[in-house]
Parts: C-alpha cells; structure tokens; sequence
C-alpha cells in the first residue's frame, strides 16, 4: 500500500497551485474602480497585471498602458482616432513637452518646492489606503507678475495610494510623469487639493468598486480607428494638438523665454502706468501731470525699447 505523508502532499498541491497561477491558467481577478472629478466628470479604471485602462465617458478618452511589450495607447470613440506609442516614444515626447513646460515656468516664475509625508492610512470606498501630504511651499509675492497674472501659488496637496491593488510596472512611469505623482505609489483613490486661500477642492475620488476577471483584449487598440502622431492629437483634435506641441517646442527655446519675459514686465509696466492715469483723471488732474505717472510711463517705454518697439511712436 502506498503511504503519501500529508504534509509532502500538502506541500505539492500548494506547489501546484503557484505554478498554475504564474503559468495565468488561474485567472486573477482584476479591479474596476469608479471615479469622479469636477474637472473631468466620470471615470472607469480597469486594472490587472495585463494593464490598465481608464475610460472617461465624459471626454471620450481611453488611454490604456500595457503590460507585455510596454505600449501607451490613447484613443477618442466620438472622432474615432487613436495613438499607441512605446514607452520610449512616450516618453520622447515627453520630455519634449517638459522643456516648453519648464520654458513657460521661467517667464512665469519657478513654482515653489513641494515636500511629501505620510500622514495616515484609511479605507475609501472600502479600499485600504495610505494618505501622504504633498506641500507646495512658500505663498506668491503680494504682487502678481506681468499682465495680473500670478507666477506662483501655493498649493498643498492630499493624496491617498491604494495599498493592495498590484499595476504594471510601465503604469508607474505614466501615472508618476503625466500627473507629476509621487513615485512608484500606486494607484491614486482621492486627491484634495487646498489653495493659496485655503479651500479645499476634492479633484479626483473614488466612490465604488469592482473584483472580476479582466480578459487580455480589454486592454487592446480599437479596431477600424485612424491612428494619429501622438496623444495630444487624439485629446485635442489633430490641428489643436500639432498647434500645442509646436507651443512646446517654442517655449523650449531660450530667445522665445526671453522675449515672453520682456512683454510681461511691459504688460506689468503698462498696468501701473493705466492705474496712474486714472488716479490723475479721478483726482481732475491732466494726464501726466504727477511725477509718478510720468515715472509709470518712462518706464512702460523703457519695457517697450528692451523689446524692440518704437518708443516715440509708441507713445503717439
């Protein structure tokens, strides 16, 4: 008679169990997380260890990040275009865009350093979570820069992981550079944001989820879609988004920062000089007539001459 020990017995079964699920003939059963944003409407996440694939009904976007052989696909089911890139495609562009990102931020000024903590673990919507706490600095100066705009702001930021839903590791590129997240996460539940003045805004939250199997082909290209360049053509339409990378590339450039600088300060100026103006017709004065308006307007021309505008003419 054969004699089997129970624990060898058990050991094998167990065993025969690993290699089974790492072998993918047991099915994993996947994640299907429902959003919302104020800014983007609803939204459909759909997550296993073949991807991840976010569906926004509102916008018609998709942008689906693959598992095996690394792809990044985005497509638009109402004008029927898509774009599949690699990783390294992807992040080409990427990179191409950050340097107009980065040109942009030196007209406007540098935005503050921002710090992150863990601060505490919770459930949302019945989904362990870990909540950090990314703080945006120092607040603006009390005047805002060229042209009323602000160049910085501070902005504090709530932002809660998914501790148990395994991604891709390609997932954690995208979601870390498109959404400029913490690295390597995980899956982002809820977002809050607070603002200079302090108000609280809720910009992405999880309400309900689901656990069921997740077939390969939920995370393919669309079939009979025309394909496009990049990502920005499927978001944006084919003309706006070839006009938005060449923004990009413009404002990577040192000459165009420069210049972008100077018509700022010359908006700036031409504010201070407007504001002088009117204090001296509210007060039934004529028009130049104080020395700080005349102070507003010498140095609205010196702006305009750094730029290379005719002053004299300029001023008639």
């Amino acid at each position: 008679m054969l004699k089997i020990n129970l624990s060898t017995l058990s050991g094998a079964l167990v065993g025969m169990a690993m290699c089974l699920s790492s072998c993918s003939l047991v099915p994993e059963k996947g994640w299907i997380l429902h959003q919302t944003s104020p800014f983007a409407g609803e939204q459909i996440a759909y997550i296993s260890r073949d991807g991840v694939k976010s569906v926004n009904p509102t916008m018609h976007i998709t942008c689906i990040v693959r598992a095996d052989n690394p792809k990044i696909i985005y497509f638009n089911d109402q004008t029927k275009v898509y774009s599949e890139q690699t990783i390294d495609e992807w992040k080409a562009n990427l990179a191409k865009r950050k340097a107009g990102i980065d040109g942009i931020a030196k007209v406007m000024g540098d935005p503050p350093q921002k710090t992150l903590k863990k601060t505490g673990e919770l459930e949302i919507a019945g989904i362990k979570a870990t909540q950090y706490t990314e703080e945006g600095g120092t607040p603006p100066p009390a005047k805002p820069g060229g042209l009323g705009l602000t160049p910085t702001a501070k902005q504090d930021s709530e932002l809660y992981f998914a501790n148990d839903i395994s991604v891709p590791e390609a997932f954690h590129l995208v979601s870390h550079k498109s959404m400029s997240l913490p690295e390597n996460k995980g899956v982002l539940l809820r977002m809050v944001v607070t603002t200079g003045d302090g108000e609280k805004v809720t910009a992405l939250d999880t309400t309900s989820f689901e656990r069921q199997d997740l077939p390969p082909d939920t995370f393919a290209a669309p079939t009979g879609y025309k394909r496009v360049k990049n990502d920005m053509e499927v978001l944006m339409g084919e003309g706006a988004g070839q006009a938005m990378e060449s923004l990009f590339n413009e404002f990577a450039k040192p000459e165009t920062q420069k210049t972008t600088k100077q018509l700022f300060k010359a908006g700036d100026s031409a504010v201070d000089y407007m504001d002088s103006v009117n204090s001296e017709l509210k007060a039934g004065k004529a028009p130049h007539s104080s020395a700080q308006s005349k102070n507003a307007a010498k140095q609205f021309m010196k702006q305009l001459e750094q730029m290379g505008v005719d002053a004299e003419n300029a001023e008639k």
